[in-house]
């Protein structure tokens, strides 16, 4: 069975090192179409595959991520199955919750300059290896690297930019978490089954081929495909892909800053998609495709104070979700705004990304003039602004509208207008909507955002509107009409499901309405940093939520995981559970059998208890019933969580966010 084709920066490659490097990698393999040259010779990045491959797979790792480490052995065996299709492409993207995620990063980057990424991959993709800085430098020796060089590169500056490097390309791109995976543009997020994974090579395999067969350039068909299917990424892919350096990022106002973990700035790296603020501001969301046909009708709610142009009456409502520094709303914006007619309104909302740092300065800042009756005014020199805007020119431009600068300056300075743009940050996550602009016309989303589509969209909507008014319906009824009955919230699957609870910690009154089932590993990072989203749904829902906790240790990838999971169900006999919980949660990067210790007696666990239940599993079967509970449930990862048995599955992340229009929804039918 043929072993795929690994490819290392272009600069440094040696064929007879590299083939004897080869033959370390581990074969799970198979294979498939046609050759076309790629979107992207010029950035230098490790991976499998050919140049001239028609599929693109970007990875973004973080070697210490468990989730990334379980897909790394996917991605090999994708890419024997793909040898000519498909290449992968390996990008660093080191989590601030992990500690060590950037010195390993900054070891592969090391291990590539000696033609031995082939070896990293394979050491350290192995879910029992133990990383630090020591283990890189002792497996640099054992690799037959020369250990010297291999110190240098991994302390130079070069290599940290490399890494930094990486973690820009995959803000620009959409990415918050780890893995993350780009297939030809189409961002896909977590870990992903192997079937999953073919499945979305499959695809672009199929649809490059038709392109081809169409008369389509080889060296464009990457290029193509990303322009269909991310529109708003396509200019940031072919530039940053193709190796020009993003600018690095900076600090994200809306996200508490703090130094990271692992010693890169979190200008560069940010943390893990659930990582959140919970202070009061809005967790970090990730970019959604749109799934849904073209007629679906969504519940796009229009408040009367939204900011308005044209008509109110109009039969016609395009909702526009703005970020005035995403390249779709810059480019289509200054349209929207001549679009208004009488039987055309544009209502705006507010949807700051998180990768543009003073998106939500400007958000802010309009809310700050629409109190003064001068958005429109202030958006349209916001529109106009020759060069891009800064803090500087934000405040500038807003003194040219004719607002009352001291209120203004307040409102700002006491962020009056947060509340109205986090609401629309919720409905947004209601949609489905993740980072991208999106536009609906009476409802219905118009995915590929043109000027001709919209238009399109316009013209279908005002034949229907057209219907509407011929039998009885007033024009100002239309919007309200189409949409009172549309799609919100595909997030929650159809079929509920029973959950025994004897044995779950529970949070919250018994007799609470609404049910929230979370399966969670104590050595996944992610459910430690879900629940302190559920504790703030549970402040601002007092008395309406009863939360339990079902145990479902990943043992596959975390080695503790039941012994930490046996540990909890002390806890909670001790009447302990939610101090543990939090106790281990500050030690999610480090566990092992000292950190428990620690971890118990910061809780106030008895330690002789805990040592006896423990060493005689007194707790092993309720956890194996609880896990079964899971898999009978359909649970594959952690954490899941099931409001009143229905699974919880949003395209954009688990938070506050994510989690408020659910449990609203649901609140309100009981």
């Amino acid at each position: 069975m043929p072993l795929p084709r690994i490819r290392q920066p272009l600069l440094l490659r040696r064929p007879l090192r590299f083939a004897l490097v080869l033959t370390v990698l581990v074969a799970n393999v198979a294979c498939r179409p046609q050759a076309a040259p790629p979107v992207s010779q010029a950035l230098e990045t490790p991976g499998f595959g050919p140049h001239d491959a028609p599929v693109e797979l970007l990875a973004f790792v973080d070697w210490e991520c468990p989730y990334s480490r379980n897909d790394g052995a996917i991605l090999s065996a994708l890419a024997t199955q793909f040898p000519q299709q498909l290449q992968i492409r390996v990008l660093h993207f080191p989590l601030d919750m992990h500690a060590n995620g950037l010195i390993l990063a900054r070891g592969a980057v090391a291990a590539a300059q000696q033609n031995a990424f082939a070896a990293f991959w394979t050491k350290w993709l192995k879910p029992d290896v133990a990383a630090s800085r020591d283990a890189l430098i002792a497996w640099s020796v054992e690799a037959g690297l020369d250990p010297k060089a291999f110190l240098a590169a991994l302390d130079s500056a070069g290599t940290l930019s490399r890494v930094a490097r990486d973690a820009a390309i995959g803000h620009a791109l959409g990415v918050t978490g780890t893995p993350s995976f780009l297939v030809n543009g189409t961002l896909l997020v977590g870990q992903k089954t192997q079937n999953e994974l073919i499945a979305a090579v499959q695809k672009e395999i199929d649809a490059t081929t038709i392109l081809h067969n169409a008369g389509a350039e080889p060296s464009k068909l990457v290029h193509a495909r990303v322009a269909q299917n991310a529109p708003g990424l396509a200019a940031a892919y072919a530039k940053y892909v193709e190796g020009a350096e993003p600018a690095p990022a900076q600090p994200v106002p809306v996200v508490t800053q703090k130094r990271a973990a692992s010693g890169v700035a979190d200008a560069q790296v940010r943390s893990a998609p659930l990582e959140g603020n919970f202070g009061g501001q809005r967790a970090l969301l990730l970019p959604a495709a749109p799934t849904d046909s073209d007629n679906t009708v969504w519940r796009v709610v229009v408040r009367a104070d939204d900011p308005q142009f044209g008509a109110t009456d109009a039969p016609v409502t395009v909702v526009l979700f703005l970020d005035l520094f995403a390249q779709e709303s810059a480019t289509l914006l200054p349209w929207l705004l001549h679009l208004p007619t009488p039987q055309v309104r544009v209502v705006v909302k507010h949807l700051p990304r998180p990768v543009h740092p003073l998106a939500q300065v400007v958000a802010e800042a309009l809310e700050a003039a629409r109190e003064q009756d001068r958005f429109a005014a202030l958006l349209q020199k916001f529109v106009d602004a020759p060069q891009p805007l800064t803090q500087a020119s934000i405040l500038a431009l807003s003194t040219q509208v004719g607002l009352d600068a001291g209120r203004f300056n307040a409102s700002l300075a006491v962020h009056s207008g947060k509340g109205r743009v986090d609401a629309d940050i919720e409905q947004a996550a209601a949609l489905g909507i993740g980072g991208f602009a999106a536009l609906y016309v009476n409802g219905v989303r118009v995915n590929a955002l043109t000027e001709a589509t919209i238009t399109a969209a316009i013209a279908q909507q005002a034949e229907k509107a057209a219907a509407l008014q011929k039998t009885g319906v007033a024009s100002a009824a239309i919007y309200k009409t189409l949409t009172a009955n549309g799609k919100l919230l595909d997030a929650l699957a159809p079929e509920p499901h029973t959950f025994d609870l004897t044995h779950a910690a529970m949070q919250g009154l018994p007799s609470a309405p609404l049910e929230v089932v979370v399966f969670a590993d104590f050595q996944c990072p992610f459910s430690a940093r879900l629940w302190p989203h559920l504790r703030k749904l549970d402040q601002e829902l007092p008395g309406r939520l009863k939360i339990a906790w079902l145990d479902f240790p990943q043992t596959t990838v975390h080695p503790l995981a039941e012994q930490l999971a046996e540990a909890g169900q002390e806890a909670r006999n001790q009447g302990k559970f939610w101090p543990f919980v939090e106790a281990l949660a500050k030690r999610v990067d480090r566990l092992d059998d000292q950190t428990l210790v620690q971890a118990a007696k910061e809780a106030g666990l008895q330690e002789k208890a805990l040592k006896k239940a423990l060493t005689q599993h007194q707790w092993t079967n309720a956890v194996q019933a609880q896990r079964a509970q899971g898999e009978a449930a359909g649970v594959k990862a952690t954490p899941t969580v099931f409001l009143d048995g229905h699974l919880f599955q949003p395209s954009n992340g688990i938070s506050a966010d994510t989690l408020r229009p659910a449990i609203r929804r649901l609140l309100a039918t009981h």
